[in-house]
C-alpha cells in the first residue's frame, strides 16, 4: 500500500495496483501527470493538515480519478532531488516527505510518489513566509489560502 509500505519497497506495478482501485484524489491524495509549478503548495498545505501522498506521472479524469495505464514522466537523473530542492528553498520551516522513484519496466519512464507527513511543526509557509496554505476536499482547488488564526 503506497500509505503504509516502505517507501524503497513502493514499485511502478504497486503504484499500478493501487490507481487500479480508481480512488479519487482528495485531501489525502492528488494525481499530478507532470510535475506541478506548485508543488510547494500541495506539500506545504498537506503537511498543515493532515499528510498525504501525491502521486507524479499518474493521470486523473474528470471525476479525480486515475487513468490506466499510467504515462509517467520520463525518467532523469535527480527526481527525487528536485523534490528536495522544492521543499528546501520554498518551504518555511522545511518539510521533509519521503520520495520514491518508481521506474517502469524499460527504465524510461518514472512515477515519483511523495508521502508528505502530517507536520508537528505548523504552519509551513510559502513565498518567504507569507502564505500559509491548508489541504481542502475542493478537487479543483485542493490548497486554500489561510490565516494562521485558522492554523491554529
Amino acid at each position: 500500500m503506497i500509505y503504509t509500505s516502505p517507501i524503497d519497497n513502493i514499485t511502478w506495478s504497486a503504484v499500478e495496483e493501487f490507481c487500479a482501485q480508481g480512488i479519487a484524489e482528495g485531501m489525502y491524495l492528488d494525481y499530478k501527470v507532470d510535475f506541478p509549478t506548485k508543488l510547494d503548495h500541495t506539500i506545504a498545505a498537506m503537511a498543515n493538515t493532515f499528510g498525504g501522498v501525491i502521486l507524479i506521472g499518474v493521470e486523473e479524469d474528470t471525476d479525480g480519478k486515475p487513468k490506466l495505464p499510467l504515462v509517467g514522466i520520463p525518467h532523469d537523473r535527480g527526481l527525487a532531488e528536485r523534490v528536495t530542492n522544492i521543499v528546501l528553498t520554498s518551504i518555511t520551516p522545511p518539510v521533509f516527505p519521503e520520495v520514491a522513484v518508481c521506474l517502469d519496466a524499460s527504465k524510461t519512464k518514472a512515477l515519483v510518489v511523495i508521502r508528505v507527513p502530517q507536520s508537528p511543526d505548523t504552519p509551513h509557509a510559502i513565498r518567504k513566509n507569507t502564505r500559509v496554505y491548508l489541504r481542502t476536499g475542493n478537487r479543483n482547488n485542493p490548497e486554500e489560502l489561510a490565516t494562521l488564526d485558522r492554523v491554529e
